[in-house]
């Protein structure tokens, strides 16, 4: 027997609001966001990328994506389907460029993603991979690649100094700790006197609590940026009442007010998403907006795709974009910056929907325009 009223309401932004009342649990009324349609989006997206296309004299495609939550599961392998996605994008129109801008450091793209897009430009044309930009630790490090494949590994700015590092580490594992009921700090936490002891410390602690909080790291990505993982990997993760952005977020709300202790640290920037809290001195958009400094595209579509606060920088529009497109596949939305559109389907697979929608209309304009397909 179905249990509970349901009672909606249709607002005019085409979102829907219901509200789920069960008579037996009075008190446990939830309240349903529920997003538009993908199908209808996807109709929209043809009909605008069409218009821009055909109607503004775009030089350039560009994409503009993160990598966790939006192509692929967090820290888990790109399916084969994004892969072939990527694939049609670069074999589609001549002037598309693919950047993608993960918070991960590189270890965690090498297996799950880097390799798989570098094996694929190989077996199709070697030129794509001036076309391809891969920047990590939130664009503290940047891969590029020349057209025989060869990478280039680059690291921006410079580390904390060792005493700024250990101040950083030990409140992320003490912001973490406060926040999960029943476990205290580990012993020793304060006294450690260097980071090789101070993470000796937390893992022995994390190991012998596993059953309780699961597998939980912190990350140190070249002395420049740290990060809170509870995903490491599908084998190695916390339980999966601690991956959510509620939890995540208290803990960045706990870390930021341990940090103000330093001034020198207050304008650090502190994100977090359902399966990281991350400290870092830049942000994505920093490292989106030099790139497109320096390509200088002429008239650049931008499609900027993101499912984390993290990407909120890059998917902002600006005075200087001329034409973008943004689109959130996030679950929490929580101060989503404006003019980026929510999409129905949540994760990659709301990204292989956008990247289909796009392909398509791409495809669509060639025909209509004699299979034109190099820059204008």
């Amino acid at each position: 027997m179905m249990r509970g009223v349901i009672t909606v309401f249709v607002l005019c932004a085409g979102f829907t609001i219901a509200l789920m009342a069960d008579p037996a649990y009075p008190w446990q009324n939830v309240l349903y966001v529920l997003r538009p349609l993908s199908l209808a989006q996807s109709q929209r997206i043809e009909l605008d990328i069409k218009s821009v296309l055909l109607s503004k004299g775009i030089s350039d495609v560009v994409f503009i994506m993160d990598k966790d939550g939006t192509l692929s599961k967090p820290n888990e392998h790109v399916s084969d389907s994004m892969i072939n996605l990527i694939r049609k994008i670069f074999d589609t129109y001549d002037c598309s460029h693919i950047v993608i801008c993960t918070g991960g450091i590189l270890e965690d793209s090498e297996d799950n993603l880097i390799n798989p897009l570098e094996k694929m430009v190989k077996l199709n044309s070697h030129s794509w991979f001036k076309r391809l930009t891969y920047f990590f630790m939130a664009g503290l490090g940047k891969i590029s690649w020349d057209e025989q494949g060869r990478r280039t590994i680059e690291y921006f700015g410079e580390p904390f100094s060792k005493d700024d590092q250990m101040f950083i580490v030990r409140n992320l594992a003490k912001a973490l700790m406060q926040n999960i009921e029943g476990i205290r700090l580990p012993e020793g936490t304060d006294e450690a006197k260097n980071m090789k002891n101070l993470s000796k410390i937390f893992d022995e602690f994390i190991a012998k609590n596993r059953k309780l909080i699961g597998h939980i790291e912190i990350s140190n990505g070249k002395g420049r940026q740290f990060t809170i993982e509870l995903k490491k990997s599908s084998e190695k993760q916390a339980l999966p009442g601690l991956q959510n952005s509620d939890f995540t977020r208290k803990v960045s709300e706990t870390f930021k007010g341990l940090l103000a202790e330093r001034a020198n640290l207050k304008n650090l920037h502190i994100k977090y998403g359902d399966t990281y809290v991350d400290c870092s001195p830049v942000d994505k958009k920093d490292a989106v907006e030099c790139f497109l400094g320096e390509r200088n595209f002429k008239n650049p579509l931008i499609i900027a795709i993101g499912d984390g606060s993290n990407d909120y920088g890059f998917l902002s529009k600006t005075t200087n974009d001329k034409t973008k497109l943004s689109f959130f596949v996030g679950k929490d939305c929580e101060g989503m910056p404006d003019g980026v559109t929510l999409w129905q389907t949540p994760g990659p697979a709301g990204t292989e929907e956008i990247l289909v929608s796009i392909v398509k209309s791409v495809e669509t304009v060639f025909e209509m325009e004699n299979n034109i397909r190099t820059c204008a």
